[in-house]
């Protein structure tokens, strides 16, 4: 398997994200990468020039005297032109003072490269930045590598100067992983797991720009009326920008940085697509048997069942439905003391600040050395697992318990066997630098070097299993299989605030097909329309919890979740997301198109939306997939009603007695077919009454007969159903023969768990 690969020039390490795409064998070509344009530079008289010429006719000049240290860019799209201004580099604590010593710049075969030597009085040597501009026929993109060397200094931050020309403020811009702004206010925003290291905007003049960096991103600072669009990098250079600027919109812009891509998926991420998470923290014997029971027998097949409480002997429990079992872990938090201790700590072992203060996590735990992961994993003794409470004071207290022995996947590999692992906390972290006890200092992609090392090393350890990781950030594609607990904070939580602003699936639009993150944050314990239809529109599954605290008498509402998103999510599998464009230019109102052939029409407006024949309320959806798939929330008849049609089941739900044309029911019902003469129906919500119109229903014909009907209860029980809970009366057109109505009166039991009916030929 292969991950972000790692690149050393100059002398540094620094994480590949540019150069031409290789695409996952899973996904088509992405349709955005172009004819080969034509690509030149020239110099005349202060003038280096990169001209490419396509679709679109971009240029790019520097100034040959003035380089772009706090020097302008100038890039003209078409007949239209802005100046990007430049780079600016704060060194050692130093953000200003900087004078320029000298600067070279030329041609270097296809590239402008400058080399500008810097000096602050208060640096004992010189700073050298060398940046070398290039485009490629592939795509619009240019881009540029910033090297930042001095002997004893450190990069603490690289960023871009201020855009200026006409029209620059940000009409609607798409920010971290999850927004579409409109008119969007400055702000200042680090870098952490809710943003990435690209964004894109539309300005005023018409023009779409993109930035994205390969460094460690450090922060994002916007001001429309400074035409401020600052993406900083820090620490570890070369660092390679990318700029897309073009007239033909973010959707185009957003495909072309997509095709540059050169990250491959994890080579498990293809076990993922149609697997609905379930989060737990006790032994299934425990606490789970009845849940178990109930959430299997309704239908739910290929889940993930995520234990924070490794149990020998629960994988075997689960494998029977298709499911993975996948086992909590971690390896950043190492603690120092208390009844967590790690027993082999030692100050030599952890990461410090430049202040010589340890790196404090969870609990008041260090932070363990990154290159010391791997050996941690299998050597540690502390106390991940136990039993959390607060004592009488409100602080909080731990006691260990029988789980407290699988800290090291060691111990986990030979007694659990999991077959999916997820990595607590690690991908809510961004790559970050860091000092060891002797104070010497070691930069972000070290740091990620060490991540990769056991993600790498974990996979491959418990048996080339999926691997999942906190909140899925973008700095962990490639590591990770997805993120568990995305959290869709409102941007304001961030400091941001636009005119109208919706969550937009920023971050699958450009990864997915190496990324399948699972919704969302707190995994709900009961059906929630706002989740779902997020669900849909990010192109993910729903976990759903049975953790700590939460009721287990709502299983049927958890069974909508899954029912909702499970085949929705199987049907997409690795496809990419292609584009997503907005009825009417209202972003409340996205049409989402996958490279498959998917497309899903998503109403988070407060009004209904008519789309073909269907008409969705507020948060209401229509999906159409290849092989027939068919997902919508609409209204029918005046209510709301909730369909799924895919080859595994077809679900259906409404409060109210409805005609789905192959089904007249109320509640939540999922019809599957058991080879050739049987029909189930899972109760997933307690329906009044059910009509089964064979002939209609997918898999039967319509001269069947239904002789035979039972209810399954829990316990194995199971109840015959005859005359009058039973019942297909003649076809009025011919009274000799059963009509293909199969009328089925349900059981008043909550433990009812499906229907079987038995299917015979017509006599």
């Amino acid at each position: 398997m292969r991950v972000p690969r790692f690149l050393t020039l100059a002398g540094k390490a620094c994480l590949g994200l540019v150069v031409a795409s290789s695409a996952p064998q899973s996904a088509a070509a992405d349709p955005a990468v172009q004819l080969q344009a034509h690509v030149a530079v020239t110099e005349k008289g202060d003038d280096l020039t990169l001209r490419w010429e396509g679709d679109e006719k971009l240029q790019v000049t520097v100034s040959k005297s003035r380089g772009l240290f706090n020097a302008p860019i100038r890039i003209s799209v078409d007949n239209q032109t802005i100046h990007l201004g430049g780079f600016y580099i704060h060194i050692s604590g130093h953000t200003n003072g900087f004078a320029v010593e000298s600067t070279q710049a030329g041609l270097n075969e296809n590239r402008i490269e400058v080399t500008q030597v810097l000096r602050h009085p208060q640096l004992s040597s010189p700073t050298r930045a060398q940046f070398s501009l290039w485009m490629e026929p592939q795509d619009c993109g240019l881009r540029v590598q910033v090297s930042v060397e001095g002997k004893d200094q450190h990069l603490d931050r690289l960023g871009l100067g201020d855009h200026t020309g006409a029209g620059l403020a940000a009409e609607r811009m798409f920010f971290g992983r999850m927004y579409v702004l409109d008119k969007p206010q400055a702000f200042e925003v680090p870098h952490n797991y809710n943003t990435c290291r690209f964004w894109c905007w539309t300005m005023s003049n018409g023009l779409t720009e993109l930035q994205a960096t390969s460094g460690p991103a450090k922060g994002f600072r916007f001001d429309p009326a400074l035409g401020r669009y600052d993406l900083s990098s820090y620490c570890e250079s070369p660092i390679t920008y990318l700029f897309f600027l073009s007239s033909k919109g973010p959707n185009d812009a957003i495909a072309q940085y997509r095709s540059t891509i050169k990250v491959p998926a994890p080579s498990t991420l293809g076990e993922l697509p149609g697997r609905v998470g379930v989060m737990t923290a006790y032994p299934i014997a425990e606490r789970y048997e009845n849940f178990l029971e109930e959430w299997v027998g309704r239908g739910a097949r290929d889940f993930v069942w995520l234990s924070y409480r490794p149990t020998p002997g629960d994988r075997e429990k689960v494998a029977p439905f298709g499911a993975l079992y996948a086992t909590y872990d971690l390896y950043l938090d190492y603690f120092a003391e208390g009844p967590r201790k790690a027993t082999d700590w030692s100050p030599d072992k952890v990461q410090y600040r430049d202040n010589g203060k340890m790196v404090r996590g969870y609990h008041g735990s260090s932070w363990l050395l990154p290159e010391l992961y791997i050996n941690e994993a299998t050597q540690r003794v502390m106390g991940v697992f136990g039993h959390e409470f607060n004592d009488d004071e409100g602080k909080p207290g731990y006691l260990a318990s029988q789980a407290t022995k699988y800290s090291n996947l060691a111990i986990t590999r030979a007694e659990v066997a999991p077959n999916a692992l997820y990595l607590d906390v690690h991908a809510s972290k961004t790559p970050h630098h860091y000092f060891d006890s002797k104070g010497r200092h070691h930069g972000a992609w070290e740091q990620m070097r060490g991540e990769k090392a056991l993600f790498d090393f974990a996979r491959e350890y418990l048996g080339h299993v999926p691997i999942w990781s906190e909140g899925g950030g973008e700095d962990y594609v490639g590591l990770m299989d997805g993120g568990w607990f995305m959290d869709y904070r409102p941007p304001a939580e961030l400091g941001i605030r636009a005119a109208k602003w919706q969550y937009f699936p920023f971050i699958d639009l450009v990864h997915r097909e190496r990324l399948l993150n699972m919704s969302i944050y707190y995994p709900p314990e009961h059906y929630d329309t706002n989740m779902v239809n997020l669900a849909l529109l990010f192109g993910r599954p729903q976990a759903v919890s049975v953790y700590y605290g939460s009721r287990q008498d709502d299983v049927g509402g958890r069974l909508q979740v899954y029912y909702m998103t499970k085949a929705f999510h199987r049907m997409l599998g690795l496809s990419r997301m292609e584009r997503i464009d907005f009825q009417d230019d209202d972003i409340n109102r996205c049409i989402v198109s996958y490279s498959n052939g998917a497309r899903a029409w998503i109403n988070r407006s407060s009004e209904e939306w008519p789309v073909e024949d269907f008409r969705l309320p507020p948060m209401g959806y229509l999906v159409h997939g290849p092989g027939g798939f068919l997902e919508y929330r609409a209204l029918r008849n005046g209510e709301i009603a909730d369909h799924v049609h895919c080859d595994e089941y077809d679900y259906f739900s409404c409060p109210k007695q409805m005609d789905f044309g192959p089904i007249i029911t109320d509640g939540a019902v999922a019809v599957m077919r058991e080879g050739n003469d049987r029909l189930i129906v899972h109760e997933i919500l307690k329906p009044g009454g059910i009509v089964l119109k064979l002939g209609d229903l997918p898999g039967t014909e319509r001269t069947q007969r239904a002789p035979q009907a039972w209810a399954v209860l829990n316990g194995g029980r199971r109840l015959e159903l005859t005359f009058p809970d039973l019942r297909q009366p003649v076809d009025p057109a011919d009274h000799r023969k059963p009509g293909n109505h199969v009328q089925l009166r349900p059981v008043e039991m909550r433990n009812a768990l499906k229907y079987e009916i038995l299917l015979a030929p017509a006599r």
